[in-house]
C-alpha cells in the first residue's frame, strides 16, 4: 500500500486525525528543524520554532487549499518565524563562546576539533546570500533532492541548479585556504 500524500495527509488532519499528523510531522521535521537551526544558531530557539510550526500546521489544517505544497508551505511558516524570533531576541552569549570545563575524557581533543570544524564551515555558509544558504541547507543538510528542493523554494530545477553551483564556488573560494585542515 503507497504511503498518503502530503495533501491526504492534510485532509485527514483538517478531520483531526492525529496518526496522520503525526505521519506528516515525521515527515517534515527534520527540514523545518534544520532551516530554524541554520537561520537561529540555537537548539532550544530552532525547537520552539519548529514545534510552532506544526502547531499552526495543525491549527490551520481545516482552512488548507492546495494551491502549494505543503514543504513549501512549511519552509515559509519556519522562515518566516525564525525570522520573528530574531528580531524578539535580546543580546545574550552564546553558550559555545562559554568555555567548557575540561572533563578528561579521551576524546576530548576530538570533540573541539569536530566544533571548530563545524564552526569554520557555519562561518563560510555566513558568506552566502540567504537564497544560496537555504538552498545548501536543503540539498545538502536536509538531504532533499533537488526537484523537491527547487519547488520548495519556489524556483525551477535550472534555477536550483545555478544557484547551488554559485554557493558551491563562493564555499570553496572561502574556505580553500582551510580545506588541507578541515579534510585531513
Amino acid at each position: 500500500m503507497p504511503e498518503p500524500s502530503d495533501e491526504d495527509l492534510m485532509s485527514a488532519i483538517a478531520k483531526g486525525d492525529q496518526k496522520a499528523f503525526n505521519l506528516l510531522t515525521s515527515r517534515h521535521l527534520k527540514m523545518v528543524y534544520a532551516l530554524a537551526f541554520q537561520r537561529l544558531r540555537h537548539l532550544s530557539d530552532a525547537e520552539e520554532v519548529a514545534q510552532d510550526v506544526f502547531t499552526r500546521l495543525w491549527q490551520n489544517a481545516p482552512r488548507w487549499e492546495a494551491e502549494a505544497k505543503i514543504s513549501t508551505w512549511l519552509y515559509r511558516v519556519c522562515v518566516n518565524r525564525s525570522i520573528d524570533m530574531l528580531r524578539r531576541r535580546k543580546p545574550m552569549t552564546d553558550i559555545d563562546d562559554i568555555p567548557e570545563i575540561p572533563d578528561g575524557a579521551d576524546n576530548a581533543l576530538q570533540i573541539l576539533e569536530t566544533k571548530d570544524k563545524n564552526k569554520r564551515i557555519q562561518e563560510a555558509l555566513s558568506n552566502l546570500t540567504s537564497e544560496q544558504s537555504d538552498a545548501i541547507q536543503l540539498v545538502y543538510f536536509s538531504e532533499m533532492r533537488q526537484q523537491e528542493a527547487a519547488d520548495t523554494l519556489g524556483l525551477s530545477l535550472a534555477a536550483l541548479e545555478s544557484l547551488l553551483r554559485r554557493a558551491r564556488k563562493k564555499l570553496h573560494a572561502v574556505m580553500d585556504d582551510d580545506y588541507e585542515d578541515l579534510y585531513r
